[in-house]
């Protein structure tokens, strides 16, 4: 009998096209299980609820330590069986600086980009710090707002803030500069090549933390598919409002995409068809495994707050970060390493 696990699925932080909001972080959490955990759960959520007197368990009805408790009980249930809790967690403002180096950078694109500076984990990073260092402050805003909309002016405007403070700017070699204030001059002799003349709402929606945070949810799926020799059955999101018909659209698309597997000098490539299961939506008020699911993300977005005995729970968790932190740390990991010689920064200046 083939192995199969499911995936459920819930975020918080607000976001769409909003990345300027109170809520900095956009947050995915998906608990992939080998088990059916509407059946496994469901008879502990109704007694979780008839225990606190609510309709649906959510830490404003039942506090930290109400979800603290449940958590740890669901975690116990899941012992017998194959499981991870992955967490993406996404900087919301540095999607637009991630944004702006994709799209006027691109070494295809752009003739002034060295391949290396687009192309290399390190000096993409340090391509984004860059920037965001000045966007971070202002420009940001301006450039997201213009990108939406493709409007030309703020565009070209939030280019003009990028290259005039990183003139100022001494933290960044004078070459690197340079560089980078050659290729926005590119950028805006060949506007029209990098930015459409309009932008339609699902092409938008593709660069929004929940699609880009959705689409991590396919390379996920193979590695834990790989690490239990398991199958996809099923992928369930919480209720979807504006992005539900993209993520359809989008897991279609995947579901139909076929591969060519090497099968040995003889018999040569077959396509084989991914296999991802079946895609639903469904509400988070009614469903017992996304309550569970919301209760663990709710809880790990407040590190700070659990209690000692979730340290061993660390080992389950999958964790995943876009944020300009994040690029700081891989920024320092390479530095340290070429330091070492572990590995080599390649120059190119």
């Amino acid at each position: 009998m083939v192995k199969t696990f499911s995936i459920y699925v819930d975020e918080s932080g607000n976001s769409g096209k909003n990345l300027f909001d109170d809520n900095l972080y956009f947050y995915q959490g998906a608990l992939f299980c080998s088990a059916n955990c509407d059946e496994l759960f469901g008879e502990f959520v109704r007694d979780c609820c008839d225990k606190f007197q609510v309709d649906r368990l959510h830490a404003h009805k039942i506090g930290i330590e109400g979800v603290e408790a449940l958590v740890l009980d669901a975690v116990g249930m899941m012992d017998l069986c194959d499981w991870s809790f992955n967490l993406f967690s996404i900087e919301k403002s540095y999607i637009t600086t991630c944004k702006f180096v994709d799209v006027f950078f691109d070494s295809g694109l752009n003739h002034e980009v060295p391949w290396v500076l687009y192309n290399h984990e390190y000096y993409k990073h340090s391509l984004c710090l860059m920037c965001d260092s000045v966007l971070r402050s202002h420009g940001g805003a301006l450039f997201w707002d213009g990108f939406l909309k493709a409007d030309k002016v703020k565009i070209i405007q939030s280019i003009e803030f990028v290259k005039a403070d990183l003139s100022e700017c001494e933290i960044w070699p004078p070459e690197y500069k340079l560089l980078v204030q050659r290729a926005l001059d590119y950028v805006i002799r060949n506007f029209d090549k990098f930015i459409p003349n309009k932008v339609k709402r699902y092409e938008y929606q593709i660069h929004t933390p929940n699609m880009i945070a959705f689409s991590k949810l396919f390379e996920d799926a193979e590695n834990f598919s790989a690490k239990y020799n398991a199958s996809p059955e099923l992928l369930l999101y919480d209720k979807q409002g504006e992005f539900g018909k993209t993520m359809k659209k989008w897991f279609d698309e995947y579901s139909a995409y076929t591969i060519d597997k090497y099968k040995g000098v003889l018999k040569g490539l077959s396509a084989v068809k991914k296999q991802i299961g079946k895609f639903e939506v469904a509400s988070g008020v009614q469903n017992p495994s996304l309550q569970i699911v919301d209760s663990l993300l709710w809880l790990y977005q407040r590190r700070e707050k659990r209690n000692k005995q979730f340290a061993a729970l660390e080992e389950k968790i999958v964790k995943y970060e876009i944020s300009n932190f994040n690029s700081r740390v891989l920024k320092k990991a390479w530095e340290y390493g070429h330091k070492k010689g572990t590995c080599r920064i390649p120059y190119f200046v």
